[in-house]
C-alpha cells in the first residue's frame, strides 16, 4: 500500500475497481487484520486494528473471492460452524440460522454439502456465513468472480439491503466495471495507490471536464481507419468496430479525423460521446501516471 487514505461510513457501500495486482485484497486484509500494514494505522468501528484485533475479528465480516466453505460440511452446520467461531450460540444462533437460511433463498438447500450447490448459491451461503453474527463492517473481496450475471445482481440486492436498511458499512473490490453503479462511492486503485475517490457519476464528470469527452468513429473499413488515426491521435483505440479516444478539444478533432479519412477515401460517422465508466478508469489512471513522471 502507498499511502492509501480512505474512510467508509455506515449505510454506506464503498467499491474498489482495479486490474489484478492493484492493491485491492491486500487492502481488505490489512483491514481485516489477516495482513499487518508496513506504515501507517487502520481503524474499524473504533478499534485500532494493529492494537485490538480481537475486538475488529468481533465487528467484521469477511468474505474471500475464494468462498472459504467447509466442504465436508451441510450448508446449515456451515452456518453453524460460522456462528460458533463468532461467539454466536443457543436460542441466537438457531434463529440466526433460521433467517438467513430463509433470507438468501436456501431454506431446501439446507442439507446438502456446498459442492452440489450451484456457484451462486454457494456464493449466497459464504455471504450468509460472513454475517451471521451480525457485523457493524462487511468486507465483501471480489464476491461475485465467476458467477452468472443474474446471481450477481441478486447478490447485490442482498448487499444493498445489508448497507442501505440494516446500516452496515460495506467495503467492496471487483474488477466488473458495471458493478460500479451499485456503490455509493468508488475508489480506483493503481499499484497499491488509491488514484481516484469519490461518487461513479462524480469521477466521471471530472475525467470529462479534465479531459474532455470521447471522439468516437465507426467506418467500414475501421482496420483501416484505426492505422490512420492512431497516427494523429497516439490515444486513439480500437473497441469492436470503432475508434475512440478521450478529446480536450473534441470539436477539433473531428474535424480534423474527417479530413484525414476523407483523404484517404474512407467514408466514417463521427461522434462525441460522454466517456464511459471503464473510459473514466483509464482517463484517471493516465492521469495518475502522468504524476508519477
Amino acid at each position: 500500500m502507498d499511502a492509501v487514505s480512505l474512510a467508509v461510513h455506515p449505510a454506506e457501500i464503498v467499491g474498489l475497481l482495479g486490474p489484478n495486482g492493484a492493491g485491492k485484497t491486500t487492502l481488505i486484509r490489512m483491514l481485516c487484520g489477516l495482513q499487518p500494514p508496513t506504515a501507517g494505522r487502520a481503524v474499524v468501528a473504533g478499534h485500532d486494528v494493529g492494537r485490538q484485533a480481537r475486538q475488529v475479528r468481533g465487528v467484521i465480516g469477511y468474505m474471500s473471492q475464494r468462498f472459504a466453505l467447509y466442504r465436508d460440511q451441510t450448508v446449515r452446520e456451515n452456518l453453524a460452524l460460522a456462528a460458533g467461531l463468532h461467539g454466536v450460540g443457543g436460542a441466537r444462533r438457531q434463529g440466526r440460522i433460521a433467517a438467513l437460511l430463509a433470507t438468501l433463498g436456501l431454506e431446501a438447500f439446507a442439507s446438502q454439502l456446498p459442492a452440489a450447490l450451484p456457484v451462486g448459491l454457494r456464493q449466497r451461503l459464504a455471504l450468509a456465513c460472513a454475517i451471521v453474527h451480525e457485523p457493524r463492517v462487511l468486507f465483501l473481496d471480489e464476491p461475485t468472480a465467476g458467477v452468472d450475471p443474474l446471481a450477481r445482481r441478486q447478490f447485490w440486492d442482498l448487499v444493498h439491503g445489508l448497507a442501505h436498511e440494516r446500516g452496515v458499512a460495506v467495503l467492496v473490490s471487483t474488477h466488473y466495471m458495471d458493478e460500479v453503479s451499485h456503490c455509493d462511492r468508488l475508489g480506483f486503485m493503481h499499484e497499491g495507490r488509491l488514484v481516484g475517490l469519490g461518487p461513479p457519476d462524480a469521477l466521471r464528470k471530472e475525467a470529462e471536464q479534465r479531459g474532455g469527452p470521447m471522439v468516437a468513429v465507426e467506418a467500414a473499413a475501421f482496420e483501416r481507419a484505426f492505422v490512420l488515426l492512431r497516427e494523429h491521435f497516439p490515444g486513439a483505440m480500437l473497441y469492436g468496430r470503432r475508434v475512440r479516444w478521450q478529446s480536450a478539444r473534441p470539436g477539433e478533432d473531428t474535424e480534423r479525423a474527417r479530413a484525414v479519412l476523407a483523404a484517404a477515401g474512407i467514408a466514417a460517422g463521427i461522434a462525441t460521446q460522454p466517456l464511459s465508466m471503464e473510459d473514466t478508469f483509464v482517463s484517471v489512471l493516465r492521469e495518475a501516471g502522468r504524476g508519477d513522471a
